[in-house]
């Protein structure tokens, strides 16, 4: 492997070889392509980003794997005679009404599957303009406060036996995806450029790692407790934002505020503004792509090689998490040093391959497990290196408009991807 000077070297030289034939990339400044910091230094540079993420992802791990059983019961009710109350698909899901309830269920994620791409292509490219516009921590503010609507609502019908469909309609407009548009802006204001998708990346883990743990939590605690604690943990969020948060992007560095930018035919040309941003931008929509609809089929397709049952999807996902945090908090950074952004895609869409097909071939489950835990954390690497690089190619007027538009083809080529595979 190359040294981190010459990796970036080479990078360097490829971007002013393309900055001097299209005239449309800014020079690299300074140590623009160095190495990235250390990972303490960088998690110092975060700073009040790291302890807002931990405890809301903590929330999101304890509700989130059961909200499909709230699905469940609200549609089971048009099956049984029960009492709301006494329904609890979430504890026996054989019955006959949670059986119907399910092919309902199932109706629901086909219709979503086909709006989310629609409401993500709306609602992204505005939100990376108006946190340009506006800052980073307004635009975060009001964001996760409309994403967390879902929990409210959520907890009306927990609680109170209210209807769930306000619950289920806000997620594909508002969604974590829009959350993590603005804060991988944020990070991009905060951190210097070679430290950027090394920042990303470690975001990411610690957003898996806290997730981890409130899906632990959840485990030795009823529905009720769940969500009642993740909605404690969704107020206390809410405070640090208000209380402690501060703005990353100061206003001499805003962008002013063009409402005909607020249409997504007038921010996503971003994305192919020169020929490295559509090449880079065409390996984000492949991996969204591939690796969404691949993780829509094999649930269905596992089942049909082997005896896969619940249980063995509980610990696939398990050595999922382990090795994102592993690759991401020990190892990204260092290949970033090493090999730049481009040497961590090229190492993270092979691993896609080599984890696909012992995934595709396997015949006991086992098998299925042990490639997750080897190679499932760098298929996540194309998002933070991506994001690093593209960072680099527009001024800090435009990161809110360019982390949104990743987002957006991110979010909508995943979702046609689910349809097509699945």
């Amino acid at each position: 492997m190359p040294s981190s000077e010459a990796a970036y070297e080479g990078q360097a030289a490829v971007l002013y070889r393309l900055s001097a034939d299209e005239g449309s990339i800014r020079a690299p400044e300074g140590d623009a392509f160095g190495p990235p910091q250390g990972m303490l230094q960088i998690l110092r540079q975060l700073g009040m980003i790291v302890p807002f993420k931990l405890i809301s992802s903590i929330g999101d791990g304890m509700v989130k794997p059961i909200s499909s059983y709230l699905t469940l019961n609200f549609f089971a009710r048009n099956h049984t005679g029960l009492h709301p109350g006494d329904i609890h698909c979430e504890l026996d899901v054989t019955s006959p009404y949670c059986q119907q309830a399910l092919v309902d269920a199932q109706m629901l994620m086909t219709v979503m599957s086909l709006a989310m791409p629609v409401a993500q292509l709306i609602i992204l490219p505005a939100v990376g303009v108006f946190s340009d516009a506006y800052g980073r921590r307004k635009v975060l503010i009001l964001v996760f406060t409309l994403s967390k609507l879902a929990l409210l609502f959520s907890d009306l019908f927990v609680f109170f036996d209210a209807p769930l469909w306000f619950a289920l309609a806000i997620p594909p407009f508002v969604n974590e995806q829009v959350i993590t548009a603005v804060l991988s802006a944020a990070c991009v204001d905060i951190l210097d450029k070679p430290s950027r998708a090394a920042g990303i990346g470690l975001v990411f883990a610690l957003d898996t790692m806290a997730y981890v743990c409130g899906r632990l939590l959840g485990l030795q605690m009823g529905m009720r407790a769940s969500f009642l604690l993740a909605t404690v943990g969704f107020v206390v969020s809410l405070f640090y934002l208000l209380i402690l948060y501060p703005e990353s992007l100061p206003a001499e560095k805003r962008s002013q505020l063009n409402f005909r930018s607020l249409m997504p035919w007038d921010s996503l040309p971003i994305l192919w503004r020169n020929s490295v941003l559509q090449r880079l931008s065409l390996v984000m929509m492949l991996s969204a792509f591939i690796d969404v609809g691949t993780n829509r089929v094999l649930p269905f397709w596992l089942p049909q090689r082997m005896n896969w049952v619940s249980q063995d999807a509980y610990l696939t996902e398990f050595f999922l998490d382990f090795s994102i945090i592993i690759w991401f908090l020990l190892l990204f950074s260092s290949l970033v040093a090493q090999g730049g952004e481009v040497g961590a895609l090229l190492i993270g869409r092979a691993a896609s391959m080599v984890c696909l097909i012992p995934m595709v071939t396997a015949v006991s489950p086992w098998q299925v497990m042990a490639s997750t835990a080897l190679c499932g954390g760098p298929m996540y690497f194309a998002n933070p290196a991506i994001a690093g690089l593209k960072s680099r190619l527009v001024g800090e007027e435009e990161q809110g408009k360019m982390q949104a538009a990743l987002g957006t083809i991110y979010a909508v080529s995943g979702s046609l991807g689910a349809l097509v595979f699945g």
